[in-house]
């Protein structure tokens, strides 16, 4: 169990998802062999002595787990890929180079201006389309940037000093607009959802409904919301009113008003209200 461990160690990554997931498995199975064991006179010595051995093995493995250090596999890839840290303008320190070989899910890097990001950036980038056994194809690569004079520099970088052509570097506004344009219906679709979002209700069918009375009664009951939060008596009103909120009328935005009164309906009466004629 031991020598297996240190072999996993001196040859993987363990993120951190997978050793929560790991030692979550270990408690689980802990829990199940102390359930036999307080059944432990149902079982014959050798059942029971298999289960005593397998709670001891699970105990030291989840220890180990929890003591986990990746500080060897990550100094072995230092080692390993020094040969793209030479290729830098100025020397990689330690902790950039750690920042490089790290392959956990998430990655977070704190730096401060001048330290060098860009320079880790694009080596990192260089790093995964190296890294054996799992390289990756740059291809699947995407690097964002604040400003377009950034993303053009890392782009330079990477042609220069890794012969790296094929990742994608883009601006976070770059990367939006190009979302939007390669899926044209995507705003159609976020507008056919909100066209729906307030409709907590399933509609009936008249089928639910024991009388045709009831179910015109219950129709008639119904209101429906508009996008803009405007709730309507017919599902046709809530399609015109959502066509007017979502376009234009001569480059300008349509004012929209739902069932409000012309001013020759308003009368006031004898005691000084007004009210309509509706």
């Amino acid at each position: 169990m031991k020598h297996e461990l240190y072999n996993i160690r001196k040859e993987s990554y363990l993120t951190y998802h997978e050793q929560k997931d790991l030692i979550d498995i270990c408690a689980k199975c802990l829990t199940a062999c102390s359930s036999f064991k307080n059944r432990s006179k149902l079982f014959d010595e050798p059942s029971n002595d298999f289960v005593n051995k397998s709670i001891i093995e699970l105990s030291y493995l989840s220890s180990e787990l929890k003591r986990y250090d990746n500080e060897e596999f990550i100094q072995q890839r230092i080692q390993k890929y020094d040969y793209l840290f030479q290729k830098s303008s100025f020397p990689l320190d330690n902790s950039q180079k750690r920042a490089i070989v790290t392959d956990d899910t998430h990655n977070l890097v704190v730096a401060g201006a001048g330290s060098g990001k860009t320079e880790v950036l694009i080596t990192r980038t260089a790093y995964l389309t190296e890294r054996a056994p799992d390289k990756v194809d740059a291809k699947k690569i995407l690097i964002l940037a604040y400003q377009n004079k950034a993303a053009e520099e890392v782009k330079n970088r990477l042609k220069d000093r890794f012969s790296i052509e094929e990742a994608e570097v883009r601006t976070f506004h770059s990367l939006g607009k190009k979302i939007l344009k390669t899926n044209g219906d995507f705003q159609k679709k976020i507008v056919d959802y909100m066209r729906l979002y307030h409709d907590n209700e399933v509609i009936k069918s008249q089928e639910d409904f024991q009388k045709k009375e009831e179910f015109y009664k219950y129709m008639a009951n119904l209101t429906y919301t508009a996008l803009d939060g405007t709730e309507v008596k017919s599902e046709a009103e809530r399609a015109i009113l959502n066509f007017f909120i979502s376009h234009n009328l001569n480059g300008e935005r349509v004012k929209i008003r739902y069932e409000d009164p012309a001013r020759w309906m308003m009368y006031t009466d004898s005691n000084g209200n007004k009210k309509s004629r509706l």
